[in-house]
């Protein structure tokens, strides 16, 4: 009886508000039996946190030493293939573009090689941009949704964001800071750092 009383414009705009509430439910179907789960590791300098997110992927693609290694963000996405995207930044002057068919030392000795350009590049210009890194990889923890509880469909990703040199770190902390909301995170803590009042300041 409702539609009696309706315009052709009242009538068209309860059709297309029909056909949004249906693409939303939809969508909804596909978020709920496809989940994202991302995970990232971020912690002081040095602090082991690109050993902890190499733990957690499976294999050490991800370069670690006693020096600070990590410079960007480092995007590891769960797939069958063994990629590696190295896009174009501002300032950048090491080897861009995409590598197939990696094994874990290749893609961790491009990364260092990178990192360590980067860093000579940061000596000569501040303001050059963070160098991102793409790979896609078999991850362990995505292989396991089973034993975790997850639905079978669950999309997998690992960030390892950059170390935090310092409170007011003006290089990394902002790269940390527009990536930890989109995460669960892990922070590696350097545990020689004793001053209780620094952890916290860090932590926060």
């Amino acid at each position: 009886m409702l539609g009696i009383h309706l315009t052709e414009e009242q009538r068209h705009e309860i059709l297309e508000g029909f056909y949004d509430l249906e693409k939303a439910f939809a969508f909804l179907q596909k978020q709920a039996s496809h989940p994202e789960l991302t995970l990232a590791t971020t912690g002081t300098t040095s602090s082991g946190k690109s050993t902890l997110a190499n733990f957690l992927i499976g294999e050490s693609i991800l370069p670690s030493a006693v020096q600070e290694m990590s410079a960007g963000l480092v995007k590891i996405t769960h797939s069958d293939k063994r990629r590696l995207t190295i896009p174009q930044t501002q300032g950048a002057t090491w080897e861009t573009g995409t590598w197939e068919n990696l094994s874990a030392s290749d893609v961790r000795d491009r990364l260092e090689a990178t990192m360590n350009a980067f860093r000579v590049e940061e000596e000569k210009n501040k303001n050059i941009e963070p160098v991102l890194f793409d790979v896609e990889w078999p991850i362990r923890l995505a292989e396991r949704k089973k034993e975790l509880g997850l639905p079978e469909g669950t999309q997998f990703t690992i960030l390892d964001l950059p170390g935090l040199k310092a409170v007011n770190d003006e290089r990394n902390g902002p790269v940390i800071r527009a990536n930890i909301a989109k995460a669960f995170c892990l922070v590696a803590y350097n545990a020689e750092e004793t001053d209780k009042v620094k952890q916290k300041t860090l932590l926060n």
